[in-house]
């Protein structure tokens, strides 16, 4: 029985300390990139005697952009005034005037589908790149990124997101295709 007490205690208290070892060491991913700095300069403050190495940071990227498709058409009104005047030797008549049906005009019209671009990257990385480097990890696989993508643009993998954007909206409003005129003229 007294072995069983302290059999119990012993794994009750590995246990614990092994809960408390993964809060400290962040070995549950909840280490940030400055702890890691702080870890690379100060290894024994995270209970290790050497700094971490084979470092690996895991980048990346995804940007949802437009892109122009297919032209559409849209179909706008238009208007036509026609004004009369007559005038003879001996009589004036009053000018008059009157819309006239004029066909639409088709105009082009810009379409736009969304797409995204995804870079991933994985670099390794030294404890001495850490400490050097100023910034944060997001600010670290920028550089990596927009590096990569300068150096193999190929890299970059473009999907379609089934997002549209069309600007061939209906009829525009407030066309003129009534005018109004001054019967002075």
């Amino acid at each position: 029985m007294k072995n069983s007490i302290v059999m119990f205690a012993i794994l009750f208290g590995s246990s614990a300390f092994a809960g408390d070892l993964q809060k400290i060491t962040g070995s549950e991913s909840s280490m940030t990139f400055e702890d890691l700095r702080a870890a690379c300069l100060n290894p024994s403050q995270f209970h290790n005697q050497v700094a971490p190495s084979n470092i690996q940071i895991s980048c990346n990227d995804v940007q949802f952009k437009w892109i122009s498709d297919d032209v559409g058409a849209l179909s706008m009104a238009n208007g036509r005034y026609i004004k009369a005047s007559l005038v003879s030797d001996k009589y004036t008549v009053d000018t008059v005037g009157a819309t006239v049906d004029i066909s639409p005009q088709v105009v082009a019209c810009p379409n736009y589908r969304q797409v995204s671009e995804t870079l991933e990257t994985v670099r390794s990385i030294s404890c001495d790149e850490i400490v050097a480097f100023v910034g944060s990890a997001t600010d670290f696989c920028v550089g990596a990124i927009n590096s990569m993508k300068a150096i193999n643009p190929e890299s970059i993998v473009v999907l379609d997101t089934g997002e549209t954007l069309s600007l061939c909206g209906p009829t525009p409003t407030g066309t003129r295709n009534t005018f109004e005129f001054d019967s002075s003229n």
